[in-house]
């Protein structure tokens, strides 16, 4: 907003409706006030500057000279000023040009009112916003006025299962005309809080549109979705990008079901194969494992006994598996070995391939287990 707009050229008079400052007398005998701060104003009608209102704490303190001493914020008044002649514009012409809904589907440009209140409190104390508007078709519209920061003179309203309409004033004047065009005119800088009748056709409607089934489904349960990775949730035709439709303070996305259902296909077939790859791969190592087992038990089983290796020699394996091989040997270690498992070794431990087939549990020994093992053979 420009300072050259920061005019007040509208006030309320006495009985509360916004006058434009051709329309009152000249001077301190206006008998306007400033719609927020509601003090006094004084109508200056000057041949060189443009019209306007003043404040008359701040007429007097600049006659003093002292203008930090005003009473009025007038960063404050302007915007509220704006606020209130926005509010009478939609009361006098009974209309307001609206958005489209997320663009799902064509919505109409102007909405027509048969009964329009103002700055009115609706049936429960905690909604209170500033048009209360029936339409010519009987259905019941809220709209809410904001700035770039909101004007902080109402309670928050509960929106839920009702029809609101935002719009932001931050950029706009009390220049009458602009203003007007703006509201009956204009789409931009304005949505919808809730639309409860737009929201429940939504789901038929973009069915029809995308020749598929169409689910609402909510934000929070998207992000647990399986195949979010792959969303299948309808996009704007115009961006490609995913329609977030926002209701009763709650956010949703259109998921397409029938991809939804071949998504979810495809991720359990892709897990099944994943699954028995995996068995597979499990399978060959049991076999590798048992080979190898086999093979050491056949070359311990042709082992001479060495006096300067072996300590003792037990009579028969089936009596002990345990035969004492190069006990002092440093790099005789399980780690070292080439039945250790890297891949399922548990901190400092190791995992021998020779028991596996049976109780896994097993596999885990410590690696100077080599020392006694009578299937140790150095990588």
């Amino acid at each position: 907003m420009n300072n050259d707009d920061n005019i007040f050229s509208w006030a309320e008079n006495s009985q509360g409706i916004m006058v434009h400052v051709d329309n009152v007398p000249r001077g301190g005998n206006c008998g306007c006030f400033c719609p927020c701060c509601h003090e006094k104003l004084v109508a200056r009608h000057g041949d060189v500057r443009r019209h306007s209102f003043a404040h008359d704490s701040a007429t007097y303190n600049e006659l003093a000279q002292n203008k930090d001493k005003r009473g009025a914020n007038l960063e404050m008044c302007y915007p509220v000023s704006v606020y209130k002649l926005a509010e009478q514009i939609v009361q006098t012409r009974k209309c307001i040009c609206v958005p489209p809904y997320y663009g799902c589907f064509k919505s109409r440009d102007i909405i027509k009112f048969q009964k329009v209140k103002i700055d009115s409190r609706y049936e429960r104390e905690d909604k209170q916003p500033d048009i209360i508007a029936i339409a010519e078709d009987g259905k019941q519209y809220l709209i809410e006025f904001i700035f770039s920061y909101k004007v902080q003179h109402k309670q928050k309203i509960d929106y839920e299962n009702l029809n609101c309409l935002q719009i932001d004033l931050a950029n706009q004047s009390l220049d009458y005309k602009k203003l007007e065009e703006f509201l009956l005119k204009k789409k931009e800088e304005r949505q919808w809080i809730n639309n409860q009748d737009y929201f429940n056709e939504i789901e038929a409607i973009c069915q029809k549109r995308v020749k598929d089934p169409i689910k609402l489904v909510k934000e929070v349960d998207c992000v647990k979705c399986i195949i979010k990775s792959r969303c299948v949730a309808a996009k704007d035709k115009n961006t490609q990008e995913t329609i977030e439709i926002e209701n009763n303070g709650i956010k949703y996305k259109l998921c397409q079901e029938k991809l939804f259902k071949e998504q979810i296909a495809q991720f359990e077939k892709r897990k099944k194969d994943e699954r028995r790859i995996e068995i597979v791969n499990e399978r060959e190592k049991y076999r590798t494992a048992a080979l190898y087992r086999k093979n050491r038990e056949a070359e311990m089983v042709s082992v001479t006994a060495d006096s300067s290796t072996v300590n003792s020699v037990p009579e028969s394996l089936e009596n002990s598996r345990v035969i004492k091989l190069y006990r002092d040997d440093p790099n005789r270690s399980c780690l070292n070995c080439v039945a250790n498992l890297p891949l399922k070794c548990k901190g400092e431990m190791a995992y021998c391939g020779s028991y596996l087939g049976g109780n896994s549990q097993k596999g885990r020994v410590n690696p100077s287990f080599a020392k006694t093992c009578d299937y140790f053979k150095k990588i």
